[in-house]
């Protein structure tokens, strides 16, 4: 006797593999940030935005605001850009700017490709290209 099935049929099951799969996809990701991401704060602090750039003086067509970086400007290296929203913590990461505060906003993080880690704070949104 041969089985037959039906799209109809199949709605709910499918229906609910993708419902399962919504719940259950931010909880993986949570769980999956990058090095990059760990060492900028992202265990302690929300991420907006986790960007690749092909190469770090890019960050100016994400984020026109930024203002002056001359470290950034003629890198042609690739670079990793993290944008943290609300509040952040700044546990574990040292300020060079003594007595600088615990909690600070608008940070964002950018880590070259030699590994060095460059933290911004108060970084306005005007004119951001990225989204949520």
């Amino acid at each position: 006797m041969e089985q037959r099935f039906t799209l109809a049929g199949l709605t709910p099951i499918v229906a609910g593999v993708l419902l399962g799969l919504a719940i259950l996809a931010p909880a993986a990701m949570a769980g999956r940030l990058s090095e990059d991401a760990k060492r900028c704060g992202g265990e302690t602090n929300t991420i907006e935005a986790d960007i690749q750039l092909a190469a770090a003086r890019d960050v100016w067509k994400v984020l026109p605001a930024l203002g002056i970086s001359p470290e950034l400007e003629t890198d042609n290296r690739p670079a990793h850009l993290i944008i943290f929203r609300g509040e952040y913590k700044s546990s574990g990461i040292s300020f060079a700017r003594p007595g600088a505060p615990d909690r600070l906003s608008q940070v964002v993080c950018v880590i070259q490709e030699d590994g060095t880690l460059i933290l911004y704070v108060n970084v306005a949104r005007d004119g951001s290209t990225f989204s949520d």
